[in-house]
């Protein structure tokens, strides 16, 4: 069980060997969490790392900061989370590297971008309401037709998915005839 909380930091550049092969084997004996930092940054290089075990795969020069957010992210899906120790025990956090919300529980589920975009508006205001108009707007793409009733798809989709994953109330609550408010604490990262 210890082994399952330790994360793997892994070039594919290795003096005796390569990473993919290094990453395959601590698969092989280990559900440690793996992070691929190299400066192989092709789709098959990517690719290749996760089919090899890869759980985050990085291409140097990452910042420290995203480097910081992927292990942190390893953490929490392994239930080893430094947050619990704060006293941030009932804390959501969307996690913007990868497009993780995860929940108190710590329970994580991939959004779409829109999904991930309509989630990040509300969470970086911190309990306001967002007005229809405004995340109409935001979400809105180029040329690509976008009203209130695309809305009510993209505000349905991510509930859903809350519900399901985390076995938890949706956070996402209406104001009606304003708009939307994410109604727990929430760490933006």
């Amino acid at each position: 069980m210890v082994l399952r909380r330790i994360s793997q930091l892994v070039d594919v550049g290795l003096p005796e060997g390569n990473g993919f092969d290094l990453a395959a084997e601590i698969r092989r004996n280990s559900q440690c969490g793996i992070i691929m930092l190299t400066t192989l940054g092709g789709s098959d290089d990517r690719i290749r790392g996760f089919d090899n075990g890869a759980d985050i795969y990085l291409v140097k020069h990452s910042t420290l900061r995203e480097i910081e957010a992927a292990a942190r992210s390893l953490l929490r899906r392994a239930g080893d989370t430094p947050d619990a120790a704060d006293g941030n025990e009932d804390r959501w956090v969307l996690n913007g590297s990868n497009w993780l919300p995860t929940a108190p529980n710590q329970h994580s589920l991939k959004l779409t971008a829109t999904g991930f975009a309509f989630l990040n508006v509300l969470c970086n205001r911190k309990g306001e309401v967002c007005r229809r108009e405004d995340l109409v707007e935001t979400l809105a793409r180029p040329k690509v037709h976008f009203d209130d009733r695309d809305l009510d798809a993209v505000v349905s989709r991510p509930r859903r998915k809350i519900e399901h994953h985390s076995k938890l109330q949706a956070p996402i609550k209406v104001v009606y005839g304003v708009g939307y408010t994410f109604t727990a604490a929430v760490s933006v990262e």
